[in-house]
């Protein structure tokens, strides 16, 4: 995922960009269970897809590139806002949708339950790839 960062050149806020981004995430927690010290539940993620809004924003930029003379009197700087307008109406139509479960793995040590090891990348390749 981009840093907010590199959005500055577009006009795009980072803020306005993640707020953008996680419209309509949610989720829901189905099974839990309890072994000892390891916990799993079982969980389903309702968010945009990352795959959906990289496609999203090519075919923006495609449509911009089909009329350039709508962009051959702008200046750079101004382009670049036309991209950054279109990137986030891009990611703002991008309906949420729901991931396949996924099993999070918790672990108690001295009384304090923390996310196993793979429970990150669990959630990471959810949000990035469904």
């Amino acid at each position: 995922m981009q840093s907010q960062e590199s959005f500055a050149p577009y006009g795009i806020d980072g803020e306005e960009y993640l707020r953008t981004y996680l419209d309509g995430f949610d989720y829901t927690v189905g099974e839990v269970t309890v072994d000892g010290d390891t916990a799993q539940a079982d969980v389903t993620l309702t968010c945009k897809s990352y795959q959906d809004i990289e496609d999203g924003i090519e075919n923006a930029v495609v449509e911009i590139m089909e009329t350039p003379e709508e962009i051959l009197e702008l200046t750079e700087e101004e382009i670049n806002l036309k991209i950054g307008e279109v990137i986030m109406g891009a990611i703002g139509e991008i309906e949420p949708k729901e991931t396949e479960p996924i099993t999070l793995t918790y672990e108690q040590k001295d009384g304090t339950w923390s996310e196993a090891k793979e429970t990150e990348d669990l959630v990471t390749d959810a949000l990035m790839n469904h």
